[in-house]
């Protein structure tokens, strides 16, 4: 029985041949694929967390795993530590007392949970667009800021993880042949509970799936009540986390750090993006399209196939818009937007590329142009975390290194809280330490336009040994 290349009609070159070949193989081995993939990334986003040097906004995180009972975490939460749901900090707590103090193991829950948002994404693609474009799905986070939030101990890459897994069950019950509706609609509960219970961001998730849920809707003619209840149930920890989201807006709103401004706005789609992969992709479909041809010609764009994917495309817009209407809430000053709270929006960007290109009935060596690039991206960024392993950042200095250059002047004054608080995280078993952080909260105001770090900086104070403070 001849093969899908040799049925092929008019498939003469090379590149052709090997786009389908290759999108036969990773249908036959989707599993095997899969796992590689997930394996790189995990080593990846390793090799980055062992290398790291510790930012300051960890060092608070680790205040907060530091406390020594829930209680004591919670209320440094209620005073504005953090602003954080306690699950994780929680968790991290208990691994800290059963296998010590490290921060690579703060930041693994991030090294797995990153690995998790590429697989569900990858395998949404997957399910609609076909292999090809779900393998190269899996690797577009690594071509985007997500991968940065990989290796830290802050719970943005939980949050995606989870929101991720939420949608792949979400998308999941929009199948009616679907097997065990009752356990997606569970695993559906449990993934949002969770995605709710590890940032107060993750909050930006219902916006997208409430457009989708019309979207659905007007198809069907029917309200999709299973689901609307499942989104509100899950929403349950959220609000039982909410006292320690309104004591901090409490504390921070009123002279937030950053002050919003359209230029936030403006410059988030490009912060967003790693230009040199996404140039790289565009470049190699751009030269299979003028070579080999844009479509297959067998009747695209595939209607049933735009049906089946209209809500989930109404997600990826609805993903898209987020920064957009955040901007809008920070005018009309019903919250504060920053970029960190649109990190799903890339959700958009991820799912949906791959799905318009599949619709439009692009060939398989397009697919295999957006694979090479996205792939090829990701081998490099985690052939640098692999060498990662072996290596470490540049730490801060030791305080006795100070002292040995002044040592006529007992106390070390810093102005700057990015800089103060990795420097204490350094030196936290230094019986002589002796940073001091001066801060004037009419100065940063005049200056800044925000006193949120000397507002956090007073928070801290008694919550962790070996500082001194200021004012």
């Amino acid at each position: 029985m001849a093969s899908q290349i040799e049925r092929t009609p008019g498939v003469r070159d090379i590149v052709t041949r090997s786009a389908y070949a290759l999108d036969l193989w990773l249908a036959a081995n989707r599993r095997l694929y899969l796992a590689a993939a997930c394996l790189v990334c995990f080593v990846a986003n390793l090799g980055y967390a062992h290398f790291r040097v510790i930012a300051s906004d960890e060092c608070l995180q680790m205040i907060i795993f530091r406390q020594p009972d829930v209680r004591a975490i919670w209320n440094s939460l209620i005073a504005g530590v953090q602003v954080d749901p306690p699950v994780a900090d929680t968790a991290i707590h208990y691994l800290f007392r059963i296998f010590g103090d490290r921060l690579l193991l703060a930041r693994l829950p991030s090294v797995v949970t990153f690995s998790l948002m590429c697989l569900c994404l990858s395998l949404i693609v997957w399910r609609y667009a076909g292999a090809i474009y779900g393998a190269a799905a899996f690797f577009m986070p690594f071509a985007t800021s997500l991968r940065s939030w990989g290796s830290l101990s802050r719970p943005y890459a939980p949050l995606l993880g989870f929101s991720a897994l939420a949608l792949l069950c979400w998308d999941r019950l929009q199948d009616p042949e679907l097997r065990h509706v009752r356990r997606w609609r569970v695993a559906l509960v449990l993934s949002l509970a969770a995605a709710f219970s590890t940032h107060f961001y993750s909050i930006t998730i219902l916006f997208p799936l409430a457009l989708a849920e019309l979207a659905k809707w007007r198809i069907r003619k029917r309200i999709d009540w299973p689901a609307l209840l499942c989104m509100a149930v899950a929403f349950i920890p959220y609000l039982v986390w909410s006292p320690i989201l309104v004591a901090s807006t409490r504390t921070f709103l009123p002279h937030p750090f950053p002050s919003p401004a359209f230029k936030t706005l403006y410059e988030f789609y490009g912060d967003m993006l790693f230009s040199l992969p996404w140039v790289g992709a565009l470049l190699l479909m751009l030269l299979a399209g003028a070579y080999i041809g844009l479509s297959d010609g067998g009747g695209q764009p595939r209607k049933q196939v735009l049906v089946a994917t209209r809500p989930l495309l109404v997600f990826c817009a609805g993903c898209l818009l987020l920064p957009v209407c955040g901007a809008v809430i920070t005018a009309m000053r019903m919250s504060l937007y920053g970029p960190r709270m649109s990190l799903i929006s890339l959700f958009g960007l991820i799912v949906g590329l791959p799905l318009l290109i599949d619709l439009a009935g692009a060939r398989k060596a397009i697919g295999l142009a957006l694979f090479a690039a996205m792939a090829g991206n990701a081998a490099l960024v985690a052939a640098q975390g692999a060498m990662r392993l072996r290596a470490r950042e540049a730490p801060y200095p030791a305080l006795a290194e100070f002292r040995r250059l002044i040592p006529e002047h007992p106390d070390i004054v810093l102005p700057e809280t990015n800089s103060f608080l990795p420097l204490v995280e350094t030196n936290r078993n230094d019986p002589e330490n002796s940073l001091v952080y001066l801060f004037d909260t009419a100065k940063q105001l005049a200056v800044r336009g925000s006193d949120t770090p000397d507002v956090a900086s007073r928070i801290i104070q008694g919550r962790s040994r070996d500082r001194k403070s200021v004012v």
